[in-house]
Formats: C-alpha cells, structure tokens, sequence
C-alpha cells in the first residue's frame, strides 16, 4: 500500500511540474509579443470596415475573389470611401453600395485620398457602366471643385481602388459573383425588417 502512495504521489508531482513549465513557456512566448506594436495594415483596414457586413464578389472568367464591404446603413452610404486612406484599403477589397430598387446613382469623391474605378451594376450584378480612374479630392470644398461621377441608372454600385488589377479585370457585360452566407435580398430584407 505504501509503494501505490508513493507512486502516486511522484506521479502527482511529475504532472505538477510539467504543468508549471508548460505555464512559464507559455509566459515566455507572450512576452516574446510586442503589445505595444503599431497595428500593421491589415489591423487599420479591418477597424475602418469592423461594421460593415462582409462577402465576396468573385470577378468573372478566374477564380480571384475580391473581399467586399456592403455600405448598409444611411452614415456608410453617405461616408462611402470618403476619409479612408490608401494604407486602409487593399486593391483586393471593393465598397458596394446596395439598393432595393433601380435609380440614377450620383457619386462624387469629398475627402477622398485615392482615385476610384465605379462599377454601375443590374440588380444580378451584371455591370452597365464603369468610370474609371474618378479623381480623388482630399478636402470637403469647395462644392464646386469636388470631382463628380456621371450619374448611371442601375441598382447597384461597386467601388475599387483605381488601378487595382482586379478591378481592370472587371468589364462591361461581365456578371459579377456574389459569395456570401446571406444574398443580397436576404442583406436587403433584413434591413427593411430593422426599419
């Protein structure tokens, strides 16, 4: 009986220690982490979109996938891309504007900091029209100088850096991709429900 004690006790003391350098390593690594960094790009491009629903549009005729932000609420739609900085936006992330109805879409580019390629789209995400390479204008004003898109009738409205190589592979015609778990009808519909 003494001999079972005893080994259970070394045991014991065995998974003890173990347990206690597994913990010390542990602290090590974390320490190794600089938590005082700077956030890299990746971190500024994610908290400027953090409340932004999110999918993907595939482009057409290849299978490169653009990582897309849904402008949803009246304050993301009026924002649109205005104040983002380059460094906060990949040339392989768009900004789509989504509406439950055809309009005349009016786009024009106060304190933007880098030019655009607009994409007009049907409601199936067929593209209509495309301006390309609308210049950006960093301050607010004056009105009368902030550069502005010819308004297009469509549904909606897709957004890329100009220049971007995925964006010049997208062209009139082509039918645009929507990857998500949600559709954009559902997106629509339970916007309308929140209403």
């Amino acid at each position: 009986m003494k001999n079972l004690t005893s080994i259970t006790k070394f045991s014991l003391s065995i998974v003890i220690s173990l347990n206690f350098l597994l913990f010390l390593q542990g602290c090590k690594l974390f320490n190794q982490v600089d938590h005082h960094a700077p956030p890299t790009k990746l971190d500024k491009i994610s908290k400027r979109f953090d409340h932004y629903y999110q999918g993907h549009i595939q482009v057409p005729g290849s299978k490169e996938i653009v990582k897309t932000y849904v402008a949803l609420t009246g304050k993301q739609r009026e924002q649109g891309l205005s104040h983002v900085k380059p460094e906060q936006m990949s040339n392989q992330e768009a900004l789509l504007f989504i509406a439950d109805s055809d309009m005349l879409q009016y786009f024009w580019m106060p304190s933007t900091h880098f030019d655009l390629d607009i994409f007009y789209l049907s409601k199936d995400l067929i593209v209509l029209d495309i301006q390309r390479d609308v210049p950006h204008f960093p301050q607010e004003g004056p009105r009368n100088l902030i550069p502005k898109a010819k308004p297009v009738f469509a549904r909606h409205v897709l957004e890329m850096k100009a220049g971007s190589p995925l964006a010049k592979k997208i062209v009139y015609g082509a039918k645009l991709i929507w990857k998500s778990e949600s559709s954009l009808e559902q997106i629509l519909l339970s916007i309308r429900q929140e209403k």
